[in-house]
């Protein structure tokens, strides 16, 4: 008697897959505002290579000589004006996985593909959330070989708690200490002290005034984010100034979306700003700006949360196909990015 069971290839599959994907891109199940922001505005591609390498100009060329004569000597001694940084890629791949028992327990193409579908869809978000987490926090499973914009609780992130001049992360497996005098090696930081009441405007105020003294030639691609605590401190801060705004701009409860020209999103905590690492957790990082023009990630090429080819499993009764992410950090100016701290409380 034949069989009433329905074979699907691995290369329908593979394309039923990627269409599940594309419809994914799109769509806003839980927000990762962070990473939407980070792959509109900062991410940049590469194509092969054995790791990234950042090329800074840290030394001046040559050195002035006065002319009173004219018959001077040249001061010719120069020297190199680069000193290169390098970061190894951070590779991580999740699995999407079909099992032979369950496709003769769920025969004919529409259950089979709303499985695919559903695990799919659960497979992207969370990867889309880890990965969130691994570019602001660092310290998630599988991540480990990312570099996190968190420089409190990892001694090779970005962001400092230090003063400026004071920072010394290694930044790219070179020490910011050694270069503390520039401002590129140094990120703007205010300590609120626990009180946002007392510091958190004025650490506004600061730390924007020194990022658009320090940005860039090119200008800046400047994001803020903050905490849902810092949020709401910064609209109660503020309140007493909306009698100031027109009827058509009032909004008695809108949270506070930009600053000094720069919008600000505000982070849900478990995917957002740390708070609960070894120093975060007595100093939560409150908001931090971040300038994509100088922070970025520095993807693959068709390794950017791409899906492989469905394939079969050894020894098993499975196919599966992988969804995969070649990616990391790479800061190439810290100047003009902040960070404010211990502004979660308000008294």
């Amino acid at each position: 008697m034949p069989s009433t069971a329905v074979t699907t290839e691995n290369e329908l599959l593979t394309s039923t897959l990627r269409s599940f994907i594309k419809a994914k891109r799109s769509m806003q199940d839980r927000p990762v505002k962070f990473l939407d922001d980070l792959e509109k505005l900062g991410k940049r591609e590469s194509t092969g290579g054995e790791r990234i390498q950042i090329d800074w100009e840290t030394n001046r060329h040559s050195q002035a000589t006065r002319l009173t004569t004219g018959y001077e000597v040249i001061n010719v001694t120069g020297q190199k004006v680069g000193t290169p940084g390098f970061e190894d890629w951070g590779e991580v791949v999740y699995p999407i996985i079909s099992a032979n028992r369950e496709e003769w327990k769920n025969r004919g193409m529409a259950k089979r593909l709303d499985i695919l579908e559903r695990r799919t869809s659960v497979t992207w978000h969370q990867a889309r959330q880890d990965a969130q987490r691994a570019y602001l926090q660092g310290g998630v499973s599988g991540w480990e070989d990312i570099t996190p914009i968190n420089g409190f609780d990892d001694t090779t992130g970005f962001l400092e708690d230090a003063a400026v001049g004071s920072q010394s992360n290694t930044l790219h497996g070179l020490a910011r200490s050694s270069f503390a005098t520039l401002p590129g090696f140094q990120n703007q930081v205010y300590d609120c002290a626990g009180s946002f009441s007392a510091n958190g405007l004025i650490a506004l105020d600061e730390v924007t005034s020194y990022i658009q003294e320090l940005a860039g030639e090119g200008g800046t691609k400047l994001r803020g984010y903050m905490s849902i605590e810092f949020g709401n401190n910064l609209k109660r801060a503020s309140r007493t100034y909306e009698r100031f705004y027109s009827e058509k701009e009032w909004d008695g409860g809108k949270l506070i979306q930009i600053w000094n020209g720069t919008a600000m999103q505000a982070l849900h905590d478990a995917h957002g700003l740390p708070r609960a690492g070894s120093v975060t957790t007595a100093d939560p990082i409150s908001c931090i700006f971040l300038d994509f023009s100088c922070i970025q990630v520095d993807a693959q090429k068709d390794y950017w949360f791409n899906t492989g080819e469905f394939r079969h499993g050894v020894n098993q009764l499975v196919k599966w196909a992988p969804l995969h992410i070649v990616s990391n950090l790479v800061a190439e100016y810290l100047g003009s990015s902040a960070v404010i701290y211990d502004a979660d409380l308000w008294p």
